[in-house]
């Protein structure tokens, strides 16, 4: 097969999807980048802070930044999620957004030969949003039984990670794992991050397939915003805002959903 089959990104309930890697997806880069690189001696690792498919999260202090920063060692050469080359290259391509959490470079010398990456360390009043599914919900995240947001605190949340996606698809990467589990808000502010990029995919903007591989995405991000609603401890005019755009963000029929630009401007008159 020498290209991604339209039929796959076309499947009507499809939210999550993992492909790079794959021989038929294009170099990203017409031009040679690249980015710090840091020596694993050079960080003190303090506690782990997170785990993903692909890689365990950790803080550490990076010594000749005098900073903090958080370093993602992974598991392994291949994990469910892909390779973590792809990994580092869709996260030099996407670049820094105010609502991404950001690679600073990857790490070498690792005294085990392991592969990792460092990130920007998000302060601790950032919180994780949900946790990831279990064997009951399977594909939905779940949620401590407190976990309640205000209805402006989830609208702060729908809109800042609808600004971290536009910026990736404005790039031709999918996220691929949209999910509750990979997004860090403000507990006050509802302002927000979207991290991990492990099932990231990288697609040619102008190919015939773009849109769709956009909103794949978008059906996934209709799925967050059903997750921010049923954790919204008041129901009002912003609720049934975001309740009427998770309904366009889920429609079966893929290209009748909103792009995340388009999103973004729903959002805008709330």
């Amino acid at each position: 097969m020498g290209e991604v089959p339209s039929w796959l990104v076309e499947l009507p309930r499809l939210s999550w999807l993992a492909i790079d890697g794959n021989p038929y997806i294009s170099n990203r880069f017409t031009e040679e980048q690249s980015l710090e690189s840091v020596v694993f001696d050079e960080l003190t690792i303090n506690n782990k802070i997170g785990e993903g498919a692909s890689g365990f999260i950790y803080k550490a202090n990076w010594s000749s930044k005098e900073k903090l920063v958080a370093i993602k060692i992974f598991k392994g050469d291949v994990t469910s999620d892909g390779y973590p080359k792809d990994e580092l290259e869709n996260c030099l391509l996407i670049g820094r957004h105010k609502n991404i959490v950001s690679l600073i470079g990857p790490i070498i010398s690792h005294p085990d030969k392991k592969a990792g990456v460092v990130m920007d360390f998000i302060p601790d009043s950032f919180k994780t949003l949900g946790l990831p599914p279990n064997f009951d919900t399977c594909t939905r995240d779940v949620f401590v039984d407190d976990k309640k947001l205000s209805a402006n605190q989830a609208l702060q949340v729908a809109k800042s990670i609808a600004n971290g996606a536009n910026h990736l698809h404005q790039k031709g990467v999918v996220h691929g794992d949209l999910y509750a589990h990979n997004v860090m808000y403000h507990q006050e502010t509802g302002e927000a991050y979207l991290g991990d990029f492990g099932a990231s995919t990288y697609y040619v903007t102008s190919s015939n397939l773009a849109p769709c591989f956009e909103r794949l995405d978008v059906r996934a991000y209709g799925c967050l915003l059903d997750d921010l609603i049923s954790i919204c401890f008041e129901k009002n005019e912003i609720t049934l805002r975001l309740e009427e755009i998770r309904d366009l963000c889920l429609n079966n029929k893929v290209l009748d959903r909103p792009s995340f630009e388009e999103i973004i401007s729903f959002l805008t008159i709330l």
